[in-house]
């Protein structure tokens, strides 16, 4: 299905940083006569993957990453800086359309100078990169992921420890992640099917952390006033982890009123993480984001009402490169559900909605 210029550039905006890099934490099983040999294993895999999102949150760097996805490569120049705890980061595209991602204590702004188009989101909206996992999570990811301690590589032109991540069930990607011995940076990601096919890579292939940053190089190159700027977003409060077939409870402290959507048959290990209100750049309509996660894969349910006399649009599934997608139209609402998951997960999340509104 042809994408819209719209739906192109949205996708392209979506900072590179806060879609792919993750870590994630699981028990491994073994034989009974390796149980000893086995508890080291997941104990050494927990520290990396400890380390590595420590890392993202500590680490000043700068350097060149490659993303491949969907058959096509991309380049990208990436300075990241840790100054007492406040993280500052800006992105360049290396090549196609240029295109600039800036994050500091304001929020995340996306330039597309060549179509004029910015696109802007609070921190906690974007929150991305690596998930902060703590010592509670490790039982919880248990559940659902085994992880090994798999042998040290060579990543741009440093060492790095690999982590597999395997799932537990077909509802969830695995992971082969290479951290770098040193810092603990993700130097490496792989996503996994469940079949042993690399669906989306990316990969540093230079990286520098003992050079100073100064603050010119965090600034954005591109004008922000000729462009037009969508988003803004407001995020709702965070969403209780004790939600469990409805979204009510994540809204009940935000001022909006409380969604009538359910979610009784959604795949297990799902938790709605986040509720956040954006304006639809097209319509100027105000869309229900949702977002849920397991501890380590995640995905987006964008609910749209559609206006009176409103057309009514494809329903099914579509993907685009790593990212399965499924449309519905539900109770006069165009229902998106989107993510770096199997198609079978968000088929079940779209098929599974109920309104009881």
């Amino acid at each position: 299905m042809k994408r819209s210029t719209a739906d192109r550039r949205a996708r392209r905006c979506r900072p590179a940083a806060a879609r792919r890099c993750r870590a994630g934490l699981a028990g491994i099983l073994l034989a009974w006569a390796a149980a000893g040999c086995a508890a080291a294993v997941a104990d050494d895999a927990a520290a990396w993957l400890v380390k590595i999102n420590r890392a993202a949150a500590q680490v000043s760097f700068s350097g060149v990453f490659v993303h491949l996805d969907d058959g096509e490569l991309h380049a990208t120049r990436v300075i990241h800086r840790v100054t007492d705890g406040m993280l500052q980061a800006r992105m360049m595209a290396l090549n196609g359309e240029r295109r600039e991602v800036v994050r500091d204590a304001d929020g995340i702004r996306c330039y597309l100078p060549e179509s004029k188009l910015g696109v802007a989101d609070s921190r906690e909206a974007l929150q991305g990169g690596f998930p902060r996992l703590e010592s509670g999570d490790l039982a919880r990811l248990g559940q659902r992921y085994k992880f090994t301690a798999a042998g040290v590589a060579r990543i741009a032109g440093r060492m790095a420890q690999r982590i597999d991540i395997a799932p537990a069930d077909q509802f969830r990607y695995g992971y082969h992640l290479w951290a770098d011995t040193v810092t603990g940076l993700l130097l490496r990601s792989d996503l996994v099917s469940d079949s042993g096919e690399v669906l989306e890579k990316y990969q540093f292939v230079s990286i520098d952390f003992d050079r100073a940053i100064s603050d010119s190089e965090l600034q954005a190159e591109s004008r922000a006033a000729p462009l037009q700027w969508y988003g803004r977003d407001a995020p709702v409060s965070p969403a209780s982890s004790e939600s469990a077939d409805s979204v009510d409870s994540a809204a009940a402290a935000a001022p909006a009123q409380p969604l009538p959507w359910r979610f009784a048959q959604r795949p297990p290990g799902y938790e709605l993480s986040r509720r956040i209100r954006r304006m639809s750049p097209l319509g100027g309509r105000e869309i229900e984001h949702l977002i849920w996660s397991d501890g380590l894969s995640t995905l987006s349910i964008f609910i749209k009402p559609l206006g009176p006399g409103a057309r009514v649009n494809w329903e099914g599934p579509m993907r685009m490169g790593a990212v399965q997608t499924y449309h519905r139209n539900l109770a006069g609402h165009r229902i998106t559900v989107m993510g770096e998951v199997p198609a079978r997960t968000v088929q079940a999340f779209a098929e599974g909605m109920e309104y009881g509104g």
